[in-house]
């Protein structure tokens, strides 16, 4: 496959460049490992090339890719795009472009990493656009940290931050190491305890909900998933009617409150199954399982859904990295992220 690579200029700490296109192809050896929306119908595409991470973005399910931010997108750590922003962690420092890297900003983390081995997880924006991140020393404990004007801010929290999320209205949310999940409305100087370590907590927050929907994938006594919701910033939770699972793995909210989850319905089931939870009037609950055309199972371990309500899906286990599927009238379609285009 054909694919264009963008080289770009470097001029101090803002960057320009002139769009350079040279055409290369891609092994076929060479592994997808995610995929991530935009609020259009494009994907980023997270590739594994010589083991190292290369950005690329396709506009058409992967027919066509086209390689994203040159040098800068190539070996970097972590990725996370929100409205229109691209930001990637790479080499002791974090980029931030609004066009792809075309231009783009670049600040140092070097003051903060003490080893090759440390890791940013988490790169995260609230509505102000300020950017959070949690820093995963290789010795020590993880350390949640705030962009200041110059430089960054550890933000003191008296557990040890696991995963980051913000709501609409800018409160922070963050899964502790034991589980709990924590509460700041005052941008990390307090914390609060809104939902306790019985169980195994991962947080996501509704941000197409003007209600500011939050819900729990939550996991008892390691047995079965369900999920809990609250409508009052986590001040009480429900159970969403959707049934308990053997396990809830990635989860998914659709812009128009839409819930995708893949997970494992039964005991003895071995394969993740993708669904879909449509929410009506708030509490009653269309719960929908994907199948192929022939009504056998859609077996999955990963999916992403962009703003356009296009699903692509990988089929397989955990450690087929090829072979994606998109979702179109009714039926999965196979994409070109497969063996046969790389």
């Amino acid at each position: 496959m054909k694919i264009r690579i963008i080289i770009a200029f470097l001029f101090t700490n803002l960057i320009s460049a002139q769009d350079i296109w040279t055409p290369i192809e891609l092994p076929k050896s060479y592994n997808v490992q995610h995929i991530i929306p935009s609020e259009d119908s494009t994907f980023y595409i997270v590739v594994d090339e010589d083991f190292k991470k290369v950005l690329y973005k396709t506009v058409d399910n992967g027919y066509t890719m086209t390689r994203v931010g040159g040098g800068v997108t190539r070996g970097f750590g972590e990725v996370h795009y929100n409205d229109g922003t691209i930001i990637v962690e790479s080499n002791d420092k974090i980029y931030i472009s609004f066009d792809e890297f075309k231009t783009y900003k670049s600040y140092s983390i070097s003051s903060i990493i003490n080893s090759s081995n440390d890791r940013v997880h988490q790169l995260q924006t609230n509505k102000d656009g300020n950017l959070y991140y949690i820093l995963d020393p290789f010795s020590g404990q993880n350390k949640l940290y705030r962009f200041g004007t110059l430089s960054q801010i550890e933000i003191k929290t008296n557990f040890i931050p696991i995963k980051l999320d913000f709501d609409n209205d800018g409160n922070m949310y963050c899964k502790s190491a034991s589980g709990d999940i924590h509460k700041s409305t005052d941008k990390g100087n307090t914390w609060n305890i809104i939902l306790d370590n019985d169980r195994d907590n991962i947080l996501y927050t509704d941000k197409s909900n003007s209600s500011g929907r939050l819900y729990v994938n939550s996991v008892e006594d390691n047995q079965y998933s369900y999920i809990l919701y609250s409508d009052d910033s986590g001040d009480s939770w429900d159970t969403l009617g959707i049934g308990d699972f053997k396990k809830i793995n990635t989860f998914s909210i659709y812009n128009d409150s839409t819930i995708y989850f893949e997970a494992i319905k039964e005991e003895f089931d071995n394969e993740n199954e993708l669904y879909m939870a449509k929410i009506i009037n708030q509490n009653d609950i269309e719960l929908i399982k994907f199948k192929n055309k022939d009504n056998s199972a859609f077996n999955t371990y990963s999916f992403s859904i962009n703003s356009m309500g296009e699903l692509i899906a990988r089929f397989g286990g955990q450690f087929d990295y090829k072979t994606f599927y998109h979702y179109n009238n009714s039926d999965w379609i196979q994409t070109k992220l497969t063996s046969e285009g790389f």
